[in-house]
């Protein structure tokens, strides 16, 4: 009831208030109090956890999701859109989302704005939370956007494949999941294989392959100058095995990027977070598939190549995926750091950068491009 019944009172005795909670006790005891109080526009809605709300669609004004939208309760990005789907759902046209996103702050954003939402405003200060307990935090505050508007300029991958280095698939299955990148297809080739360019070139030439029976077009997530590098026949380079792919009726293109790296964060932007320090770069991928990515390296070789980066090693990180090995398996890191014989550090961006990629490569398309944002 910490937000149930100051609600209540707000709406008055011609509003309704509705209740959510999977907890029966939780709202047996706020329909107690509220019956103490003399109020009688609140509708307890039980649940059992599961996103659907029981509610018709277009009828609500205002939905509060405070301390809700996380992954304690909604496990995967999936999870979660699902539960944004049934609010826009029933939200009306002009109705006010206004969420607490406690616990996953950095990434709620861009979920909700990905789920058919803008951001209106935010306001950060002290809030209640359960039982008047009083902690800083942020409340943002999201509108529906208006469907004529959102179906003339929605930018969208249903007509294509994606072709990509499994080294990228946290990132390109989180926009996946999110619903921002829905192509008919994504297809990995597997992570690492910049050390071995015969391998990589097989795997990359079937991908294209199977991506063809699914779309007409094909974007290849895959990096230009570093990714490739066939040092029998150094004119040979990724864009023209992708050329020899295309056929009448098969489109492809290749992301605009030297690497993966590049792909989350630009050389002016790595400039900037790095501040003029020798910094050996890495994303999620690279350590989670550390066995292929330095495959048939010795601590040696490690020796040779990472110590020489005297700024350490940063992790770009747009999924918070430093943060929750470090506190299930903080031991993965310390052990990978210690054969590399640097520290690394993580540093947290969106996937601006990486969605304006993509969509520069579809069919032409009105949307005003993300901003590069921390």
């Amino acid at each position: 009831g910490t937000y149930t019944i100051p609600a209540a009172r707000l709406v008055g005795e011609e509003g309704k208030v509705y209740a959510l909670d999977k907890d029966k006790k939780a709202l047996d005891k706020l329909m107690q109090k509220a019956k103490s109080e003399g109020l009688r526009n609140i509708e307890r809605i039980d649940t059992s956890g599961e996103p659907r709300i029981k509610l018709a669609d277009d009828s609500v004004d205002v939905v509060l999701l405070f301390d809700v939208f996380h992954s304690y309760y909604f496990t995967g990005v999936g999870d979660r859109r699902k539960l944004l789907d049934e609010v826009v759902r029933v939200a009306r046209p002009d109705a006010l989302i206004s969420v607490w996103p406690k616990h996953m702050e950095s990434d709620a954003r861009d979920e909700i704005e990905n789920a058919n939402f803008y951001l209106e405003s935010e306001h950060s200060g002290t809030l209640i939370h359960e039982n008047g307990y009083l902690e800083k935090g942020q409340v943002l505050n999201f509108r529906k956007k208006p469907r004529a508007k959102n179906v003339e300029n929605r930018a969208s991958f249903q007509d294509y494949a994606i072709v990509a280095c499994g080294t990228l698939n946290l990132e390109l299955n989180y926009l996946r999941d999110s619903g921002f990148l829905d192509a008919r297809k994504v297809l990995y080739t597997k992570p690492g294989r910049h050390e071995v360019p015969r391998e990589l070139e097989s795997q990359l030439i079937r991908q294209i392959g199977t991506a063809k029976k699914y779309a007409p077009n094909i974007i290849v997530v895959y990096g230009g100058k570093f990714c490739y590098v066939n040092t029998d026949n150094l004119y040979r380079k990724i864009d023209t095995i992708i050329q020899e792919q295309e056929e009448e009726g098969i489109k492809i293109s290749r992301i605009k990027a030297s690497h993966c790296v590049d792909m989350l964060a630009s050389k002016e932007e790595r400039e900037r977070i790095s501040q003029d320090k020798d910094v050996y770069w890495l994303t999620p991928g690279w350590m989670k598939y550390r066995h292929y990515v330095y495959q048939d390296w010795d601590k040696g070789l490690a020796n040779e190549n990472f110590p020489k980066h005297t700024g350490g090693a940063i992790m770009l990180d747009t999924i918070a995926f430093y943060d929750k090995v470090m506190e299930n398996e903080p031991e993965k890191i310390l052990e990978f750091s210690d054969w590399m014989g640097i520290p690394i550090e993580p540093y947290r961006i969106t996937l601006n950068r990486l969605r304006n990629l993509l969509l520069d490569e579809i069919k032409p398309w009105n949307v005003r491009k993300l901003q590069d944002t921390k």
